[in-house]
């Protein structure tokens, strides 16, 4: 879920911000926001959200 090497802020990859917006997994959801609650800061890199948009328009067939 996070790179070790960030210092404060963790990294969030694509699939941690799809489990969590979509609900896929409860036990994993409750994880996800005990990590949001606890860090300092994220960093959500331009790729995952690329990633994300990408993935939730196409798969998931959400809109703009």
């Amino acid at each position: 879920m996070y790179s070790p090497n960030t210092g404060s802020a963790g990294v969030v990859d694509t699939n941690v911000l799809l489990d969590w917006l979509l609900g896929r997994n409860a036990e994993r959801v409750q994880t996800i926001e005990r990590h949001i609650r606890s860090s300092r800061s994220l960093r959500v890199t331009d790729m995952v959200v690329a990633e994300l948009i990408f993935v939730l328009q196409k798969y998931y067939r959400f809109r703009r």
